[in-house]
């Protein structure tokens, strides 16, 4: 197995200091991102700021995301109950060689992992009506896959729906989407990677130099 893997919870201050320097799955599309590479310098001296600090930063988190952490064991629980298999959890898996790491939403039998996003109703409607996940996600869940050594993830959006933003009949709150691995996407995933870290050592000596 590539991968080790922590077993501090989620979420926990643990679990946060178990990432410092680690490029993580759900921040991918970040170091892939092009364009004026804003998006992914702000991302590698946050990075640079946790490994210099051993620190782990408190990020932003908007009411939705709050309430995304607070519906994960309900989708979690929808899941199990729509397919008939066991989600078992598990903490932050990294390979170390890499500085690669990925905490998944659940291990899914031998094979597969779970990916849960739980998302207003005009997401859930835009993927119902295009059958298309975003490519942030496609690359969160090929990493996880890569580290994990996993074959299948199991895409899961769930809309539980809102007084603010409404609600969908039931039969649309929930679809499920096997997303197969892609090694060849992963190939260029770990090749960004390593570019990645090559840039943020590069940064941290040019700060280091700095008098």
């Amino acid at each position: 197995m590539l991968a080790k893997i922590s077993e501090h919870e989620q979420g926990t201050p643990e679990w946060k200091k178990d990432r410092i320097g680690y490029a993580t799955a759900s921040n991918i599309a970040l170091i892939m991102a092009k364009g004026a590479g804003a998006t992914r310098t702000n991302y590698m001296v946050k990075m640079m700021c946790e490994m210099l600090s051993g620190e782990p930063t408190v990020g932003f988190k908007s009411k939705y995301m709050q309430t995304g952490n607070d519906n994960e064991p309900i989708a979690r629980e929808i899941y199990q109950e729509i397919t008939g298999r066991e989600v078992v959890q598990r903490g932050f898996a990294y390979i170390e060689a890499e500085k690669l790491g990925a905490s998944v939403d659940g291990d899914v039998e031998t094979d597969g992992l779970l990916e849960i996003k739980n998302v207003i109703p005009a997401e859930q409607v835009r993927l119902l009506t295009t059958g298309k996940i975003k490519d942030t996600y496609i690359k969160q869940m090929q990493t996880q896959m890569y580290v994990r050594e996993k074959a299948w993830c199991d895409f899961t959006s769930v809309s539980l729906g809102d007084e603010e933003n409404g609600e969908l009949p039931d039969k649309y709150k929930v679809k499920i989407i096997r997303v197969m691995r892609d090694d060849d996407l992963i190939q260029t995933i770990r090749r960004e990677v390593a570019f990645f870290h090559h840039d943020l050592q590069e940064m941290i000596k040019k700060l280091e130099g700095v008098q």
